[in-house]
């Protein structure tokens, strides 16, 4: 556990160049003041590293430095080698550790043509993190595919081996400059993993890993509406999301409106940090338009929603509820008498109890869809409670399956909720 540096040595001659680091760049708590610092000219991007960051680093660091068998021998090994720059570095600033203790040379195929080999290169990356690492990534002098293949290992290690990036890096020089640069590359990790997170909002419904990037966008703005827009957005969207988890149905109709109205917000200012948003505004503003906003089409909003992003359970008992609802309404009976339509609906068609008088609307409602309402309600049922509470034949075992019955009751009772939306404005 500490710092680890992964860095990669390519075969080119590199030109030696002193690089400089900007403004504010990498330093938390600075603001916008105005700074510079310089290396040594020199033709390795590590030597500017460690003179730019790892001089003062306060905790254990390790470099790892991936190289070829052509690129040891040269710019590694001899008298122009790296090692021979570090350890006249260490020597000159008398750090008191040798290169052996601190940068540690691996080893990399020259060849990597199959996807076998690929895995096996990742294996070897992914072997050199440890539990809780903090992650410096240098891709100045890669070679082809690696620069790629070091940030999805460094990505995955956030996951198994709780590893955090401190920073991507990319010192830059270009041909006649007489300066190289130093460039902080660590907005495309967010980059990446906003990716993720509209992906895992698009295809699940899920919105955590997406709300989690929202207040680090946040963080990097000045504008006070922008950074207030955003933590708008992303309280909106949590509420919306807990309101369909829990299967809060009248709750869900104000958080929709909350959603669309900081989406529409949001998407009115005018920043540079909003275009990667404006795709996933206009998605947010379209996923809930025209939807959620009425009583009870709202449960059959939240069941499609729910069908269509994996949510089983809960579309099925926004269905059954819904459904209880919707034919309450059309019948004419009273909020005060719900309980007893459960109980009649409970109850077989040839029930004697159906012919009461006082049922006949009922009836005529919900008998045409009663097969089907008998179907879901044991379906949920066999759900809510682990499969102990229905006949054997309801109880799918597959998800898929689940998912595609829902499409079909779903398709039948549409007419149903929007009969008694109308009926009930």
């Amino acid at each position: 556990m500490g710092l680890k540096v992964i860095s990669l040595l390519g075969t080119t001659r590199y030109t030696p160049v002193a690089y400089e680091l900007q403004e504010g760049v990498g330093l938390p708590g600075l603001g916008r003041r105005a700074w510079r610092f310089r290396s040594t000219e020199t033709p390795f991007f590590q030597v500017a590293l460690w003179e730019l960051r790892l001089k003062g680093e306060p905790q254990p660091w390790k470099m790892i430095l991936f190289m070829t068998e052509k690129a040891q021998k040269a710019n590694w090994e001899g008298e122009r080698g790296l090692k021979t720059h570090l350890e006249s570095l260490f020597s000159r600033e008398r750090v008191g550790y040798r290169v052996e203790e601190r940068v540690k040379a691996v080893p990399v195929p020259d060849e990597v043509m199959e996807a076998p080999d690929l895995w096996k290169l990742y294996e070897l990356l992914f072997a050199e993190l440890e539990e809780g690492d903090e992650v410096l990534l240098d891709i100045t002098h890669s070679f082809r595919y690696v620069p790629v293949l070091a940030l999805s290992v460094a990505l995955y290690g956030r996951t198994l081996k709780k590893v955090t990036i401190r920073e991507v890096v990319y010192g830059e020089h270009r041909p006649g400059d007489p300066l190289g640069r130093y460039m902080d590359l660590t907005p495309l990790v967010h980059m990446m993993d906003w990716a993720a997170g509209v992906q895992q909002l698009v295809d699940f419904g899920q919105v955590e890993l997406l709300l989690h990037q929202l207040p680090a966008l946040a963080a990097h703005t000045e504008n006070e509406g922008e950074r207030e827009r955003l933590e708008e957005l992303a309280q909106a969207a949590q509420r919306f999301h807990e309101d369909l988890v829990l299967c809060r149905a009248r709750r869900l109709m104000e958080s929709a409106r909350a959603l669309r109205e900081s989406a529409r917000r949001l998407s009115q200012e005018e920043s540079p940090h909003l275009p990667p948003l404006q795709l996933l505004l206009a998605y947010l503003e379209e996923s809930v338009q025209g939807q959620f906003q009425e009583y009870p089409q709202v449960f059959w909003d939240a069941a499609s929603w729910c069908q269509r992003h994996g949510y089983i359970q809960q579309g099925y008992t926004f269905l059954l509820e819904g459904f209880l609802e919707a034919a309450q309404i059309l019948a004419d009976l009273p909020e005060n008498r719900s309980q007893e339509v459960r109980q009649l609906l409970s109850m077989p068609p040839d029930s004697p109890r159906w012919n009461d008088p006082r049922y006949g609307k009922l009836k005529e409602i919900v008998l045409p869809l009663y097969k089907d309402f008998r179907e879901f309600r044991h379906y949920r049922n066999a759900l809510n409670h682990a499969g102990q509470a229905s006949h054997h034949r309801f109880h799918l075992n597959t998800t898929s399956a689940l998912k595609e019955k829902l499409g079909k009751y779903l398709q039948r009772t549409r007419s149903l909720f929007a009969a008694a939306t109308v009926k009930g404005r």
